[in-house]
């Protein structure tokens, strides 16, 4: 009979033999891949640059000579640019009209866009030159991710940091608006050293979970 303090080294030993199996396996995949990036979400660089009262473009050329090489942006969807102030709504019966803040030109052409291949299925009308009438109600469209902002994108691109785009998975999706997306994402995000790597945004990926193969197929 194995007496009860033997049979406790022996139930150690095993678990100490196990660890340094585990780890040693570990230390040899990491040992083929040296590589790492460091990535700042570009939402905590605006708040150190509203915080210390110096420009973005300061804070951006600090993180990069800390050794920050890239910058996550995370798409924008039109509650965000309602919290923003960009955009305001105003319920109409069924129907939602919007009207952009001036100084934003280029906002209402990209909900537009967005929103064309995003929900087809939405009527989206213009009105005057800073209003849309949209067709439904703001809760059933307002989370819809129209794209990452251009002025955040170009913000990281000028400053010699790769832009790291955080993309929404939305209702909807389907494999035609997937690949449309994912090409204007490379589109607006590339430059001489390329784009970061994609960090979806929430708990799940774009695609998630019927149309992943068309997300795979896509990148």
């Amino acid at each position: 009979m194995i007496k009860p303090n033997l049979l406790l080294f022996l139930l150690i030993a095993l678990g100490l033999l196990g660890g340094l199996v585990s780890a040693g396996h570990r230390w040899q995949a990491e040992a083929r891949n040296r590589r790492v990036e460091l990535v700042v979400d570009y939402g905590d660089a605006q708040a150190l640059a509203n915080t210390t009262r110096r420009q973005v473009d300061d804070v951006l050329q600090q993180l990069r000579a800390a050794g920050i090489t890239t910058v996550a942006v995370t798409e924008d969807t039109l509650g965000t640019l309602n919290a923003n102030g960009v955009v305001a709504y105003k319920r109409d019966g069924d129907e939602t009209l919007l009207t952009f803040a001036p100084g934003f030109p280029t906002e209402r052409p990209r909900v537009i866009q967005m929103l064309k291949h995003k929900a087809p299925g939405l009527v989206v009308t213009p009105e005057g030159v800073d209003s849309l009438r949209i067709g439904s109600p703001w809760p059933q469209f307002s989370t819809i991710p129209i794209g990452l902002g251009g002025d955040a994108v170009d913000a990281v691109k000028q400053n010699g940091l790769l832009v790291s785009p955080r993309l929404v998975n939305f209702t909807g999706v389907t494999a035609d608006n997937i690949g449309w997306e994912l090409a204007q994402t490379k589109h607006q995000c590339a430059d001489a050293q390329g784009v970061g790597p994609v960090i979806f945004a929430g708990s799940s990926v774009l695609g998630n979970r019927g149309l992943l193969k068309a997300t795979a197929e896509a990148f």
